[in-house]
């Protein structure tokens, strides 16, 4: 049995940032009209202030954009391999038309994302693409070796303070 790994929340929070930064994809998670969640494979990357917000191209007609126009609330999870630490970031997602946000989030990514970004905008149904920006609520950080078996949870408001 692993004992628990003290930790500050500013040590999860950095271990939390290093996991989203090594894995860039992960599962974004919507909801859809009806309430039914949707998950999909996302690119996600912190342009900067660490954690606080996360950033993603998609298609401006996708149907996640549908989604997020009336609901916002996303969730992301990313994982090492193995399962080893899973970190999953709550919050509020919006839609950003502006350019250089874009062009920041295109220079980030990495070959495979951007070839399957210019998949997504080869089908005339998505000649534009737009970033979503999720302003992050709240990190949840897991990891069985360092005996943390149940998520530790940290409010994004707290965790600056």
């Amino acid at each position: 049995m692993t004992q628990e790994t003290t930790l500050s929340d500013q040590e999860i929070l950095a271990l939390a940032m290093q996991v989203v930064a090594d894995q860039f994809v992960g599962s974004m998670a919507t909801v859809d009209f009806d309430g039914r969640p949707h998950v999909r494979y996302m690119g996600g990357s912190p342009v900067a202030d660490g954690l606080n917000k996360l950033y993603t191209l998609t298609g401006r007609k996708t149907r996640k954009i549908k989604q997020l126009e009336r609901n916002p609330a996303v969730s992301w999870l990313f994982s090492r391999e193995g399962y080893e630490e899973i970190v999953t970031l709550h919050g509020k997602a919006r839609v950003l038309s502006a350019p250089v946000v874009s062009q920041q989030v295109w220079d980030r990514l990495a070959d495979s994302a951007r070839r399957y970004v210019m998949n997504v905008l080869s089908n005339p149904e998505n000649v534009e693409f737009v970033t979503i920006e999720t302003e992050v609520e709240s990190v949840e950080y897991l990891c069985p070796s360092r005996g943390l078996v149940a998520p530790r949870v940290i409010p994004m408001g707290a965790a600056a303070a």
